[in-house]
């Protein structure tokens, strides 16, 4: 999951570069010169799409997730005792009469 980190900050720069264009261009600019549209619209756009590109490292890196808290589960609720309790996500179980 480590290495899946680095696309958060990824996607942050990715998201926020037309931003920082745009307050570069306004800042070495004249007062009175405005940015373009559509650079603006850029702006816009991308700065809506951080949540989505969030959701979709998420999405990708979900079972590396699950397999990593069912380790620290086993690890530091259960005492390291397999044999006692088992760690199931209720979402990835498949149920044996719907595949009959």
């Amino acid at each position: 999951t480590l290495q899946r980190m680095k696309y958060y900050p990824m996607i942050l720069m990715i998201c926020y570069l037309p931003a920082t264009i745009r307050r570069l261009s306004e800042l070495f600019t004249d007062d009175k010169v405005i940015s373009p549209f559509w650079l603006a619209g850029l702006q816009v756009f991308f700065s809506a799409l951080i949540g989505f590109g969030n959701a979709m490292v998420y999405g990708w890196s979900q079972s590396a997730v699950r397999d990593k808290d069912k380790e620290w589960c086993m690890e530091y609720c259960c005492c390291g005792n397999d044999d006692k309790v088992s760690v199931d996500f209720p979402m990835e179980q498949t149920n044996d009469n719907d595949l009959e």
